[in-house]
């Protein structure tokens, strides 16, 4: 089987470009259909599926700066939010998880949450984000990190 290079960019794998997070407000074109969880679920092990708007949204896995620069940010935040060290503390904050929120399935390099809102960890894969958008963003964060001026190349 053929696998595309996972490095070579998100359009490589993405929906069509009616899809597309940066042009699909701007499409005109009607969906065929709403992507659902069973569509992230037949995707490759390699990328990262998320819906928004009811469009599939596929991107490669981070490049390794990327991940380093995201495990860096983590740590530095988990001890002052997650553990209380120099911060306020009481603040969950995962790598990488799978958030659903509404109708979205999003997968964001870091988000945390007030413990409070979440005592104990979720049985299932993913974090549900059961409130509404206004209540979320006053007790949520997510974080997504972008390399300016870095391209990955394949040897």
């Amino acid at each position: 089987m053929n696998r595309p290079n996972p490095h070579a960019g998100a359009h490589s794998l993405r929906a069509p470009a009616s899809a597309r997070l940066p042009n699909r407000m701007a499409s005109t074109q009607p969906k065929a259909r709403a992507a659902t969880y069973d569509d992230l679920c037949r995707l490759p092990d390699n990328v990262i599926g998320e819906i928004i708007d009811g469009d599939l949204v596929v991107s490669p896995r981070p490049a390794p700066r990327h991940a380093i620069a995201t495990s860096y940010l983590g740590g530095e935040l988990t001890g002052p939010y997650g553990r209380g060290r120099g911060g306020p503390g009481g603040w969950l904050i995962p790598f990488e998880p799978e958030l659903h929120l509404g109708g979205h399935v999003l997968v964001p390099d870091l988000a945390g949450w007030l413990r409070e809102r979440m005592p104990a960890p979720p049985e299932t894969a993913w974090f549900a984000v059961r409130h509404g958008l206004a209540h979320a963003l006053e007790s949520y964060m997510i974080i997504n990190i972008t390399i300016v001026g870095y391209h990955y190349k394949e040897r």
